[in-house]
């Protein structure tokens, strides 16, 4: 067999086995976390990357090819999955009032549910993708390579950034906001878990968004190239397109309590319009990517306030006013000195050193939010462990 060939087939295999052991690895390490196996999810969340990374670093040395290093993440993956189902088996075992004497096992998803709920978020998140990312095909044969490097780089940034913060909220709240959830029985119940759970994450997006705007050029300068320093301008409005982003994420959670998930389609529909539109206009005039990018900001905000304005409707938030004033007002600082006095500094020790600064002053942010926050108190009021 040509050599080609079967480097292509090792490749897609690495690819394949890195997809499916992750996603089971995902599924096992998160149940964990939900039923409040706290530390049992982070011991195998940190022993698949560990050992992933020292899979993908002897196989790597040994064959030098970008395989064999996915072959290693999926090797660590699979570590972490088999172990974190191993516990599982082991909770869903000591549960002996689960056991039915017929046996018979639950029904987790049916016709009607796939129909109804999955499908639609399927079809959702496929709207998310031509907005969020769609468009750079034709970014990359219109404008070329190296401006869709430099957009793509500026965006990126804000869009991992963010996704860390995503993340940990996830990881942390969302078990307590779901067995609040299950535990409510009427629709002005599930509207005060869904207030609880917006008013502690947004003020804290808005101080994020302020943070990440402002030392937009230190990240820059942190984590990429020189010929990158450039895309400033694209992390910021990088930062808008994520604040909008999330805080649709926030309100679309009563389409999925209510189990009314074509309820959240017409935003990403809208917000694919946009852009797409945008694209082809701004192509068409030969504009210039920081239109496209203000664009992009632009769909964003479609999408994120159709979503507010249609969830209300099934699910009206109360906000918490104080702290939601606090966020708008360290956002609005935040863009302020962006404007009158932004970080140039291009020393690379000294840009750690205000990234290192940001941090510090973000925490001390946070403490202020969190700190005797009601929602908060709430939220983490129940027990996750059912046993």
């Amino acid at each position: 067999m040509d050599k080609n060939i079967l480097s292509s087939i090792l490749a897609a295999l690495s690819v394949s086995a890195m997809v499916y052991v992750g996603t089971w690895n995902t599924i096992f390490v998160y149940s964990l976390n939900m039923l409040g196996f706290r530390s049992d999810s982070v011991t195998w969340m940190l022993a698949s990357s560990i050992v992933g990374l020292a899979f993908s670093t002897i196989l790597a040395y040994q064959y030098h090819t970008a395989a064999s290093w996915v072959l290693g993440q999926a090797l660590g993956m699979a570590v972490g999955a088999i172990s974190a189902g191993i516990v599982l088996q082991k909770y869903q075992a000591a549960r002996d009032h689960l056991h039915n004497e017929s046996e018979v096992l639950p029904i987790l998803l049916d016709r009607q549910t796939i129909l109804k709920y999955c499908l639609p978020l399927a079809t959702a998140t496929g709207f998310l993708w031509l907005q969020n990312t769609g468009y750079r095909f034709w970014v990359g044969g219109f404008w070329g390579a190296a401006e869709l490097g430099i957009l793509a780089i500026g965006l990126s940034i804000s869009s991992q950034l963010w996704s860390i913060l995503e993340s940990l909220a996830t990881q942390f709240l969302n078990p307590y906001f779901f067995r609040h959830i299950t535990e409510a029985k009427t629709d002005e119940q599930m509207s005060a878990v869904l207030s609880d759970m917006v008013n502690v994450m947004w003020p804290i997006y808005a101080v994020f968004a302020g943070f990440n705007m402002l030392f937009a050029s230190s990240f820059l300068i942190a984590l990429t190239d020189s010929r990158y320093h450039g895309a400033v301008v694209f992390v910021m409005l990088g930062a808008l397109t994520e604040f909008a982003r999330c805080t649709a994420n926030l309100w679309s959670y009563a389409a999925q309590i209510q189990r009314r998930t074509t309820k959240i389609i017409l935003p990403y529909v809208l917000g694919a319009i946009v852009i797409w539109l945008a694209v082809f206009g701004i192509s068409y005039f030969n504009g210039n990517l920081k239109m496209l990018a203000i664009a992009i900001v632009i769909s964003g905000i479609v999408t994120c306030a159709t979503m507010v304005s249609l969830m209300q409707r099934m699910l009206p938030v109360v906000v918490d006013v104080r702290r939601w004033m606090v966020g708008l007002l360290i956002l609005g600082i935040s863009i302020v000195m962006v404007i009158f006095m932004p970080i140039q500094n291009q020393s690379f020790y000294q840009n750690i050193l205000y990234l290192f600064f940001g941090v510090v002053v973000w925490g001390c942010c946070m403490t202020i939010l969190l700190l005797r926050n009601p929602a908060l108190k709430q939220l983490l009021s129940v027990s996750l462990r059912s046993t």
